[in-house]
């Protein structure tokens, strides 16, 4: 018979079979981590611009949980906002880390949002 804090379980061969709960809450599946993740090749564009991401949460085995509660944050607003569904929205040039957070844990993506192309025009001395 093993006994823990949380299930009192007997073992028969290789069967583990539950018979009470010692305590009336049952641990469930913690957040472990938190992925960013992008379809896009490239984490670089322009102001005005637009890239979706994704959060993908996980537990302390790996396994993705669904139906967390996501918030969204950009350390650089003047360079990047971002919505509650991902949507990363370039605002001026430089850099900035976009945050998803469920709990106390997140994960972060570095994006850089390109300034105006600058034209270069050279005349030729006459």
């Amino acid at each position: 018979m093993h006994k823990s804090p949380f299930l009192t379980a007997t073992t028969i061969g290789m069967i583990l079979t539950a018979v009470s709960c010692d305590s009336p809450t049952v641990e469930t599946d913690r957040v472990a981590a938190v992925e960013v993740m992008s379809t896009a090749e490239f984490h670089r564009f322009g102001a005005g611009d637009t890239l979706q991401l994704r959060a993908i949460v996980r537990d302390q085995h790996w396994n993705e949980i669904h139906d967390q509660p996501v918030t969204w944050s950009s350390l650089e607003p003047a360079v990047a906002t971002v919505d509650q569904n991902g949507l990363v929205i370039g605002e001026g040039p430089g850099g900035s880390e976009i945050r998803a957070s469920v709990e106390d844990v997140w994960g972060g993506m570095w994006i850089q949002v390109l300034g105006p192309p600058v034209s270069l025009f050279i005349e030729p001395d006459t």
